[in-house]
Parts: structure tokens; sequence; C-alpha cells
């Protein structure tokens, strides 16, 4: 077999491993992808579970394949700050206008807050930071307690609201 030399530090050589590299690696943080856990994303998953409670007196028509009874918020609802001090910093915040269509009812403003992830992959509709998908959304009410949830999980996606009636589960 008869190989071409390239000397090391030959500018090919150079360009070569500088292409490999960027094939291999990427330019950027490496994707996350929905399945894959790591701590952080765990950790946030963990605290996530203990903020909902299951209504045993709720049942749910057509849940396919998902939970069979609703969820619904635990009290006492945290504060931004305290879901912060439990989990981390969230990664985004901005404040939503309330109308009287939107889920949580009401009007005026709430805030939602976001941690997310990479992951370049992602595509569903709403807020986009490109190459990022959510891990939870968080909303909370005009008294700075939390609202609503929202769990992007590796196998559906979970709404949880204060009552039953608010959760939806997508599988």
């Amino acid at each position: 077999m008869m190989r071409a030399k390239t000397p090391r530090n030959s500018p090919i050589g150079l360009g070569i491993a500088i292409l490999v590299s960027l094939l291999l690696f990427g330019c950027g943080p490496a994707d996350t992808y929905r399945s894959q856990m790591n701590p952080r994303k765990q950790k946030i998953y963990d605290y996530a579970s203990t903020l909902g409670t299951v209504d045993k007196e709720s049942a749910v028509m057509g849940a396919g394949g998902g939970p069979s009874h609703p969820s619904k918020l635990k009290e006492p609802y945290p504060s931004q700050g305290e879901m912060e001090a439990a989990i981390g910093k969230a990664d985004y915040s901005q404040f939503e206008k309330v109308s009287d269509l939107h889920p949580l009812g009401g009007k005026g403003q709430f805030l939602t807050i976001y941690w997310w992830e990479n992951d370049s992959t992602w595509e569903v509709p709403g807020l986009h930071k490109k190459g990022f998908r959510e891990i939870i959304v968080a909303r909370f009410d005009a008294d700075g307690r939390l609202r609503m949830l929202e769990v992007l999980e590796p196998v559906g996606y979970e709404l949880i609201g204060r009552h039953s009636s608010e959760w939806h589960w997508i599988g």
C-alpha cells in the first residue's frame, strides 16, 4: 500500500486536521438529544417531578398510552427564585401578554422562564433559540408564584396547571 507523504507541519496537513476536527466535533457545543441525559437535565426533570401530584379524583379520556390520571401543581407554588435555587438559573425569561383566550385566562402579563439545552434538530412551534430546545417552561402569576409548568420530556409533552382540568399530555 502506497501513501502520500504530507509533512505534519505543512499547510495541507494542518488544513486536513482542522477540517477533520470540524467534521467530527462540530463548531459549537455538542447537541444534547431528547433521550440523552446529563446531570443538569436530570436535575431539572427530577425537580419538575416534585412540583406536581396526580389527581386520583379525575380520569383522562383517550390518554393514548400516557398517564390515566391528570396531574396538577402542588401547593405551595414556588417562586422563580425558589426554582432557580433548586435547579439553577433559567436560560431565558420574558413577560407575555395574557388574553381571555390564553390557557391561563385573565388579562395582564405573566413572567415566563425557560430552561433549555443544545439541540439543533428540535423543530416545534413557539419560542425558538436556534440550536436549542426547551426542557421546562414555567409561567408565573401576578404574585410571582408558579401558575403553569410545561415539561418537554424525552417521551412526550406535559402541561401541568393548578387544576387537573388544565393538564395535557401529548406522547
